[in-house]
């Protein structure tokens, strides 16, 4: 049987791993969030649900064109890559942590004007003057999925630390 000496010392421990775990548990659900929210562009789908609408033949066409990009920018017109032309709206989800609070999302100093019709769908002006229907093909928000993986996550850096302490 273990001296109470030697269970203080052990729960002291535990007390100093935990305190650890609550302190970067913002970090953790960080970074398990934002590579839950990249999936969805992988799987081409929002949390699992119904497949994103496929490109027009219209944007398709304008894709293939001469007009469209940016010097230097490579671009990947593969349909199976859908809102991955560049890469760059995927590669600005990030978190934040601040007083508390996490928060997940485009990150602000990347100018992205096509993140949000995306992300909602809706009405636009191409180019300021041509009209354009956007379906929404949502990648970012709050969703079931996303809350039951930070739980899960979360629930096993706890039971780590608890299995190492029983």
């Amino acid at each position: 049987m273990k001296s109470i000496e030697e269970l203080c010392n052990k729960f002291k421990s535990l007390n100093t791993e935990f305190k650890t775990l609550s302190e970067n548990m913002p970090t953790y659900i960080g970074v398990n969030a934002v590579r839950y929210i990249k999936k969805n562009f992988k799987e081409k789908s929002f949390d699992g649900g119904a497949k994103w609408d496929k490109l027009s033949e219209t944007t398709e066409e304008f894709y293939d064109s001469k007009k469209f990009g940016t010097a230097g920018t490579v671009y990947n017109k593969d349909p199976k890559n859908l809102l991955e032309q560049s890469g760059k709206l995927r590669d600005s989800i990030h978190y934040e942590f601040d007083k508390g609070k996490i928060w997940i999302g485009i990150n602000s100093t990347v100018t992205l004007p096509y993140a949000k019709i995306h992300n909602e769908g809706g009405s636009f002006l191409m180019f300021g003057k041509i009209p354009k229907i956007m379906p929404q093909r949502k990648y970012l928000g709050w969703s079931a999925g996303l809350r039951d993986n930070i739980r899960k996550n979360a629930l096993s850096k706890f039971n780590v630390l608890m299995r190492k302490y029983l």
